[in-house]
Formats: C-alpha cells, sequence, structure tokens
C-alpha cells in the first residue's frame, strides 16, 4: 500500500494602511525623533510575522510487509517554507531588517512502525523515528538588537544591528512503543 500527499499554502500577508496614532513612538511628541507625522501611512515599517510566502508538505506513506497479524510502515514527510519575518516591526523601511528574516529551509523527517494485532482486542506499536535526518540547519528564532526598533528613540537610530539567534535542534531519533488493552 503507498500513499502520497502534498500540500502547499500561499500567502501574499500585507498591510494596506497602519496609521501613526498619538501617544506611540512614532507620534513626535512622544518621541521627538520620530521621522513621521499623526495620520501618516507606516506600513512599509511592518510586516504579517510567522507569514512564509510559500509553504509545502509532501508525505509517503508505505506498507511494505503484510503480516498475518499486523503490518510494517514507513512514513517519510518533508516540510519546506520560504523565508519570513518573525516580528511585525521588520518592514522594508526598517535598517537591518534581515535581523528579524528566517530563511527558506526544508525538514525530513522518517518514521518505521510495526502494527500488530493482539490476542483480546489489544495492539502493539513499535515504531523508530528520526527527525531532521537531513542535518539541516537552520534559525529556529531570532531577535533584533542595538536599536529601538522600527523608529529612533531618543539618540538610538532606528533599526536593528545584530541578532540574537537559537538555532533549530540537530537531528535527533528515538523509538516509541505502545500498547493499548
Amino acid at each position: 500500500d503507498l500513499m502520497f500527499n502534498i500540500n502547499y499554502a500561499y500567502l501574499d500577508p500585507k498591510f494596506d494602511t497602519v496609521d501613526v496614532i498619538p501617544g506611540t513612538i512614532f507620534d513626535p511628541a512622544v518621541n521627538p525623533a520620530s521621522p513621521y507625522t499623526l495620520g501618516a501611512n507606516i506600513k512599509d515599517v511592518f510586516v504579517v510575522p510567522y507569514a512564509p510566502r510559500d509553504t509545502v508538505f509532501v508525505s509517503m506513506d508505505y506498507t511494505f510487509w503484510h503480516l498475518a497479524n499486523g503490518d510494517v510502515s514507513l512514513n517519510l514527510n518533508y516540510h519546506h517554507q520560504s523565508e519570513n519575518y518573525i516580528s511585525a516591526p521588520a518592514g522594508s523601511g526598517v535598517p537591518g531588517r534581515e535581523n528579524y528574516r528566517q530563511d527558506a529551509y526544508g525538514v525530513m523527517d522518517a518514521r518505521i512502525t510495526l502494527d500488530l494485532d493482539l490476542p483480546d482486542d489489544r495492539t502493539l506499536q513499535l515504531a523508530v523515528w528520526g527527525h531532521n535526518i537531513a542535518n539541516r540547519e537552520y534559525k529556529n528564532s531570532m531577535i533584533g538588537q542595538g536599536g529601538p526598533g522600527a523608529v529612533a528613540v531618543g539618540y538610538q537610530p532606528a533599526g536593528y544591528s545584530f541578532a540574537a539567534t537559537s538555532w533549530a535542534p540537530p537531528p535527533s531519533y528515538g523509538a516509541e512503543v505502545i500498547f493499548t488493552y
């Protein structure tokens, strides 16, 4: 038995209008370093975070051995997403916005499972699995540092000059035993 599954999502998230409102760091009365005026459209300062344009998920399930009382199967799956930004104030108008960019990446996982039917409606499932089996290194999270963010505050210029980054976990492997009764 062989089954393939493909999922694709396309997003085109963007802000049409983001107005400067009173009392924010964009209001020159609150922040004299702000280059904006009340009511100005500052949509270029923002992005919709965690919204990659393209996301693809492909999986294959293959039952390759039928036993008298069970099956042995293989599952492979691959997830890919395009670059995205992980904070809202990382729009094209923000210097150093790349410090909030998560580059495109893809991860492959695998699992081999033995499913057994036991007497008295009991079942036993034995599995070994691996996550990120291709050892893909990618940034899992980052926080832009070195500035106040989207707009200058006091003597600090707008933007981010570096990022505190955490990386996704390396490959991991494990085994699983499930007994139902």
